[in-house]
């Protein structure tokens, strides 16, 4: 039986803290641009660390009740600021620190001279603060994106990111990534604007990785969330850019949106595995080749990211699981499925599995035989027995899967005595009267299937 089929994922690694935002009669939106700079950088006086800010939320409500009459007004009124940007100056500054994964960010460096209202000089910086303002807001939940949404927020950080460099771009792309979050339609809007697309791949190919770093996290929620967008980077040169940065840079923060916009890929477009990852094109030899580095980093993310976007390849073609199954990285993972944090070996456990079946025109999935023996003979069954065990259903589903490949293809019948040397038929009885009846029957079924009264009989 197919272990999975390919998947998406959207959500941030880490999730910054979330604050309250009050709705009342209060300040104009400059004042409120002003205050709300101030408490984005966390900082008026060095002292004041983002643990003050966490303690103070009634405070920080106190002062962020700027609405003369809803929301929504406010919000307009921000973005026709970020539009113009024309406001008084409001100096940033410098802070130590983040709050989460780019959810909530501070104002870091100083702008440089005020200069007159209208200069270009003063003109990006302020801008800039506008998109932190925006970003800051977008973080904060689905409705408030919503909002931001609806008035034009889209657009006018998506020219701040068109530009070749500069912390303007940067800023623009963190803002853009929090703003399309959980939003298919902004997704597809975004990758449809004039430049965008060229815009990321130039960004990712060129920028230093700062830049990258957040340009890649808005092609993880272009790839996630639009059908549209994934085709279009999937057609463009975006895959050897993103391989590219895999085996050139050792940053964790930047590996980990390239690995997962890689996944997605993967998983969400078929002209990448049918046209682009073909046997015998240099760029599948690479991918696998990055696959393997991240495999083997001392970084448990990186190992599970890896391992999900590894997951996504070997759920293609038989000529996709071949390359898998002929690299290095089959021993890497039989190891991890043994010694890693279990999230990891669950991923392990659907990369493998898929290495073992194929599509088949029928529906029901043909085994790999030679696949399977070589997995085996490798050590990983005691792994998937100990998933059998596991308290966790989709787990222990996996190594159900697993223990019924090998009772059924092993070749001379050696399957039930391999998964009795491995206490696999007391780890199957523990479904004998499990809450969940899928494992049960399926736990069941291959107890007495493989191992009724006759079994052992005639050793």
């Amino acid at each position: 039986m197919v272990m999975v089929g390919k998947k998406k994922v959207e959500c941030d690694t880490i999730d910054g803290e979330c604050f309250s935002f009050g709705t009342t009669n209060g300040f104009h939106v400059f004042p409120f641009l002003s205050y709300l700079s101030l408490l984005l950088c966390g900082l008026v006086h060095e002292h004041w660390s983002t643990g003050f800010i966490r303690q103070e939320k009634g405070l920080i409500c106190g002062w962020l009740r700027f609405v003369s009459t809803s929301f929504t007004q406010c919000c307009q009124n921000v973005v026709r600021v970020a539009r113009v940007a024309r406001v008084a100056w409001v100096e940033t500054i410098t802070a130590p620190t983040w709050m989460g994964r780019s959810r909530y960010r501070v104002a870091a460096g100083s702008a440089g001279s005020r200069g007159s209202p209208g200069s270009k000089k003063s003109s990006l910086p302020v801008a800039e603060q506008c998109a932190w303002a925006l970003g800051n807001v977008a973080g904060e939940g689905e409705e408030l994106r919503d909002v931001l949404l609806s008035q034009g927020a889209l657009q006018p950080l998506a020219r701040m990111m068109l530009p070749n460099k500069g912390s303007t771009v940067r800023t623009a792309a963190w803002a853009l990534s929090n703003l399309i979050k959980g939003h298919a339609k902004a997704a597809t809007e975004l990758i449809r604007l004039d430049g965008v697309l060229d815009a990321i791949l130039r960004h990712l190919k060129r920028g230093d990785e700062e830049l990258a770093t957040e340009v890649a996290w808005v092609v993880v929620y272009l790839t996630a969330l639009s059908n549209v967008a994934t085709s279009m980077l999937a057609k463009s040169d975006l895959l050897q850019i993103l391989v590219g940065r895999l085996a050139s840079s050792n940053s964790l923060e930047l590996l980990i949106p390239v690995l997962r916009s890689l996944g997605n890929l993967v998983a969400g477009d078929s002209y990448v595995t049918d046209n682009v990852l073909v046997a015998g094109n240099e760029i599948t030899v690479r991918v696998i080749q990055v696959m393997i580095k991240c495999l083997s980093s001392e970084h448990r993310v990186l190992k599970k990211e890896s391992a999900w976007a590894l997951s996504n390849v070997a759920a293609g073609s038989v000529e996709h699981k071949k390359l898998i199954h002929s690299s290095g990285a089959v021993s890497i993972l039989i190891r991890l499925l043994s010694t890693s944090p279990f999230d990891i070996r669950k991923e392990v456990a659907y990369v493998l599995g898929n290495l073992c079946v194929a599509p088949s025109e029928s529906g029901r999935p043909v085994l790999i035989v030679d696949h399977l023996v070589s997995l085996v003979g490798g050590g990983c069954l005691s792994g998937f027995t100990d998933l059998v065990r596991s308290a966790d259903i989709e787990a222990a589903r996996l190594g159900l899967q697993f223990l019924e490949l090998v009772l059924r293809g092993m070749p001379n019948g050696e399957g039930p005595k391999l998964v009795e040397a491995e206490d696999g038929i007391e780890a199957m009885e523990r479904f004998q009267f499990h809450e969940n009846e899928e494992l049960r029957s399926m736990a069941n079924q291959l107890v007495d299937k493989y191992f009724g009264e006759e079994y052992g009989l005639d050793s």
